[in-house]
């Protein structure tokens, strides 16, 4: 007789690390229920092999379901820097709260994995104080202070706020900080540069390859680094803590073991491309943090978009991917990652015996590429 699979209900499942999280669960052996309102994302996660289920969260009873999982896992939250107060607020706060109150009358999860972000901790403690932050590049730990300082970082704040207050009623908790994770289907953070990628490729076609030629300014103070992580090796180093009992009520961020610099970052977007550029760093102004929503999202987005689709008409390239898939909205916000050093200290998730199969970001980022072609998210 076979043995009964495990069940893990997973919120958010249709978006990009629920797909993947679903996949590598059910690879695992486990049975997976997954709940969104998301009818392409749905559609993916039946066809892998999970059990999909349209599903409100904010509306209806999650009990009833709840009663069905041996785990869970709460992913289901909005990451998008310029999004609304209220959007963010509602789903990374109140959708939480409705979670953890529906898996607190329920009482019978093993162990429930509750997704936070990095961004909790804002920018590391020794540059917030400090005149020259990118030159500062101690490694923040889980134990250190959570001090958001964008309204992401403190809508994932509070939410984690609420996960902790119900496993101190007895919900056998784990909270993950992911880093700025990549890979397939994903559709925002680092997607937006690999878009920019190819648009630098095509724009190196005809005529408008010699204004390539000249050095291209990168907005930060220097070359910070930032961690990444892969999003394969975060559903893994998921699995690995939510089958552990001594990793109930901890915190663990997820990042990969080398940190990229800017200008290594920027080449290794433009490198599955064959894009070469001339990096120049510049200081960032306050002027331009200050209206780079603006600027950029306005003006700059609707000029690239008139160049490129003027430059498919005047040199025959042929418009074989769906742009839409990657909409290109870069918020000011990110423009912290070229200020700072975000350095994270992974040694707690390492102890557990984790070893990651994309260690560095020039492993993976190939991989991604190949798969935004293959899916014709990329040119």
């Amino acid at each position: 007789m076979s043995k009964k699979k495990e069940t893990v209900i997973l919120t958010g499942a249709a978006g990009f690390v629920g797909i993947n999280m679903t996949k590598h669960l059910i690879d695992e052996g486990y049975h997976v229920i997954g709940l969104d309102i998301n009818d392409e994302g749905l559609k993916i996660i039946e066809e892998i092999g999970a059990e999909a289920l349209k599903c409100d969260m904010l509306k209806e009873d999650l009990v009833p379901i709840f009663k069905r999982g041996d785990y869970l896992i709460h992913i289901a939250g909005l990451f998008k820097f310029d999004a609304p107060a209220n959007a963010l607020f509602l789903i990374n706060v109140k959708l939480s709260k409705v979670v953890m109150e529906a898996a607190n009358k329920v009482g019978n999860f093993k162990h429930i994995l509750y997704f936070s972000s990095v961004g909790t901790y804002g920018t590391p403690a020794k540059n917030r104080k400090s005149r020259k932050p990118h030159l500062d590049v101690k490694p923040y730990k889980e134990s250190d202070p959570l001090i958001p300082d964008n309204t992401y970082g403190l809508s994932k704040y509070l939410g984690e706020k609420f996960a902790w207050r119900y496993h101190k009623k007895g919900l056998p908790i784990s909270i993950i900080r992911p880093s700025l994770i990549y890979g397939p289907y994903n559709r925002y953070g680092m997607a937006l540069f690999h878009q920019l990628g190819s648009y630098c490729k095509n724009l190196m076609t005809g005529p408008t390859k010699y204004v390539l030629l000249f050095p291209m300014a990168l907005p930060c103070r220097g070359g910070t680094y930032a961690h990444f992580v892969h999003v394969e090796d975060l559903c893994r180093a998921c699995s690995l803590i939510m089958t552990r009992e001594d990793t109930i009520g901890e915190a663990y961020t997820i990042g990969d073991m080398q940190p990229a610099d800017t200008i290594t970052f920027f080449n290794l977007m433009l490198s599955p491309f064959r894009v070469k550029i001339n990096w120049k760093l510049i200081p960032l102004s306050r002027f331009v943090i200050k209206n780079f929503n603006k600027f950029f999202n306005k003006y700059i987005t609707k000029l690239l978009e008139r160049v490129l689709s003027f430059c498919f008409k005047i040199y025959g390239w042929r418009m074989n991917y769906n742009p839409d898939e990657i909409p290109l909205e870069i918020s000011s916000d990110w423009l912290g990652y070229f200020s700072s050093n975000f350095l994270w200290d992974i040694s707690k998730l390492l102890a557990l015996g984790f070893k990651h199969k994309y260690p560095t970001l020039k492993r993976g980022v190939l991989e991604a590429c190949i798969w935004y072609k293959k899916h014709k998210w990329l040119p």
